[in-house]
């Protein structure tokens, strides 16, 4: 008897199909504003597989001929720590590396493998990494930046492969350079407001505008035919004012509207002046002082406040860590 046999031959593949991580990572919201530039750096997971952030490096080239020094803010506490026994994270930290700008998220693992990257963030950019400010040393100059690709990585806290993709540049002049902005009553009328402001250098410079509310946030109105040419182009300081006649009791904000030549508009923060009731006047300085700045560390803006007993020439100069002067902020006759 002729027996026939049916084999049936199974190939079964042993290799799972490992689902890619993917991180994608933007840079965001360029502002230039009383001589800073600054720009966000968003981050969000964007393959299947989660992604449990390690020590990443972010880095950037810049024009270092027109901008230095760069500075943390809004820094994400998801991932930043003080490097204690039970923080997953030291500081997050920045600095310029190689001639570029160079951002570190130092994870240490103390505690678990790391905070999670988002991958479905409320901003469709990601979840902010952190705001990265730069103090403006020649206005004529543009930004020119970018993503150094090569130097930069979202790592996993363990070593799997993530793949990197990077959205985002800037090469915006870097324009007018706010000094100072102040408000007071003109001989102690409410109802009338002095505005006083100074730049350092202009680009491309059409005017001002001056803008107040009530609300130091929202609301600001436009001052009819309050409009203040500008200077175009230059790289001497110049000085400006207006007088708000219409001005009512109660505490105003004030801020500029500054225009480019070709539309653009930049906004100043806000400046108040009121007219409280019940309050003691501010006594008159005795001695000359210079306040530390406030608030330290800052973003975009800080306030330096100085007294003089009598009326002086004044001369307040800003310098960086080399020890270069890039900004004159008073230099004039104060009382």
């Amino acid at each position: 008897m002729r027996t026939s046999f049916v084999v049936v031959l199974i190939l079964l593949s042993s290799a799972a199909a490992h689902a890619q991580r993917a991180a994608t990572s933007t840079i965001k919201n360029f502002s230039v504003n009383s001589g800073n530039y600054s720009f966000d750096v968003h981050s969000k997971s964007t393959g299947a597989q989660t992604i449990s952030v390690g020590t990443s490096s972010l880095y950037f080239t810049y024009n270092s001929a027109g901008i230095t020094n760069p500075v943390l803010s809004n820094i994400n506490p998801r991932f930043n720590g003080l490097g204690g026994p039970t923080d997953d994270y030291g500081p997050m930290t920045v600095g310029i590396y190689g001639g570029q700008i160079g951002v570190t998220i130092q994870y240490l693992g103390n505690m678990t493998t790391g905070a999670q990257l988002f991958s479905a963030p409320s901003d469709s950019a990601g979840e902010r990494i952190c705001t990265v400010s730069l103090t403006i040393t020649n206005p004529q100059a543009s930004s020119q930046l970018a993503w150094s690709e090569t130097n930069s990585a979202i790592l996993h806290s363990a070593t799997v492969p993530v793949s990197q993709t990077f959205v985002g540049s800037d090469n915006r002049i870097l324009p007018v350079q706010l000094a100072h902005f102040t408000a007071q009553y003109a001989n102690g009328n409410p109802s009338s407001v002095i505005l006083s402001w100074k730049t350092i250098s202009e680009i491309n410079n059409y005017g001002f505008e001056i803008q107040k509310s009530q609300d130091a946030a929202t609301n600001f109105q436009t001052i009819q035919n309050s409009f203040t040419p500008g200077h175009g182009t230059t790289n001497q300081p110049q000085h400006y004012s207006y007088t708000d006649q219409a001005a009512t009791s109660g505490v105003w904000y004030y801020r500029l509207k500054q225009i480019d030549l070709d539309g653009t508009v930049h906004f100043t923060e806000p400046i108040v002046v009121g007219s409280p009731t019940s309050v003691k006047e501010r006594e008159m300085p005795t001695t000359y002082a210079l306040d530390q700045n406030y608030p330290n560390p800052f973003n975009p803006t800080t306030t330096v406040e100085f007294a003089v007993p009598k009326e002086s020439n004044v001369r307040l100069e800003v310098y960086n860590i080399l020890g270069e002067r890039v900004a004159t902020l008073v230099d004039e006759n104060v009382r």
